[in-house]
Formats: structure tokens, C-alpha cells, sequence
């Protein structure tokens, strides 16, 4: 069966703004959709059973923005979700604190340790999300370096 969006690793880690290492580390889970075999050996998902893994499992909200709480050294990732009443409202999973001179720590919030399996994996998460953020940051100054920086890697995104 021919696939409609073959993804690698590295193309799941960037869509869904997260680590290579940790994508690897969900490739293992027997709920993660199965590879198929691409060239040379390497393995290919079909990115909309990825996609839909991740939303199920709470890995890719389905809206997220990263917004700025302070001078730029608290961000604050967001994902916007339905209440008990069916009213849409901004829930924090994770804090950045930091900068650019002196390093960016992710730390998950109260939401995102609730989700998790254990404290492990919280932190783990808030990291690919930090790691993430940092990559798509430094593509985009590769690309555009006499540009400025757009404003969801800056304060606010919303996907």
C-alpha cells in the first residue's frame, strides 16, 4: 500500500516539536503506529496514523502557542482545550526559563505531570517541547538571517 505522507524519524520529531531521541523512545511503545520499510532500510510512517497517535496519547495538542510571561525569559507552552462545560480555555504544560545567552530549562506544570506516566517522562516531555522551540528558532535564522524572527518563536504561536 503506497503512503500518502511517509514521515521518518526525524520528520515526526519536527512536526510534532520534538526530539529525535524521544520519537525513538515512542517508535518503541506497542500503541505507536508500525513503520513500514523505506529505502535502504530505514523505516517510514504514514504521518496521519502518527498524527492521530499523538493527539490520542496527548503528544500533539491540537492547539499550542508558546507565549511570553516576562521579559522574554518566561515562556509559558500552552495548548488550548475544552473545559467540563465545553468552553474553550489555555491550559500550561510546561515553562521555559532563560534566555539566549545563558540557556533555556523546561519545566512541566501541574498539567502535564497529570498526563504523564511517572516524573520521568514529564520532564522528558517539557524538554522536546523546549527542544523544539530551540530548533525551529535556529532554522529559522539559517533561513532568513537578516530577518526578524516571526512572532511565535518569539512569544506567541498558536499551530
Amino acid at each position: 500500500m503506497m503512503m500518502l505522507d511517509p514521515v521518518g524519524v526525524s520528520d515526526i520529531a519536527e512536526r510534532s516539536h520534538a526530539s529525535s531521541d524521544l520519537v525513538e523512545q515512542w517508535a518503541k511503545q506497542a500503541t505507536f503506529p508500525r513503520p513500514q520499510a523505506g529505502r535502504n532500510g530505514t523505516r517510514l510512517w504514514e504521518w496521519r496514523a502518527v498524527e492521530e497517535w499523538l493527539l490520542m496519547s496527548r503528544r500533539l495538542p491540537s492547539s499550542l502557542r508558546y507565549r511570553d510571561m516576562g521579559n522574554g525569559d518566561l515562556i509559558e507552552v500552552q495548548s488550548l482545550e475544552e473545559d467540563e462545560d465545553g468552553c474553550d480555555r489555555w491550559v500550561t504544560y510546561a515553562a521555559f526559563f532563560g534566555s539566549d545567552n545563558t540557556g533555556w530549562r523546561a519545566y512541566p506544570k501541574a498539567a502535564m505531570k497529570e498526563e504523564a506516566s511517572d516524573p520521568a517522562d514529564a520532564r522528558d516531555w517539557a524538554e522536546s517541547l523546549l527542544q523544539g522551540w530551540i530548533d525551529a528558532r535556529m532554522k529559522w535564522v539559517r533561513k532568513h538571517p537578516d530577518e526578524p524572527m516571526p512572532p511565535h518563536l518569539t512569544g506567541v504561536w498558536w499551530r
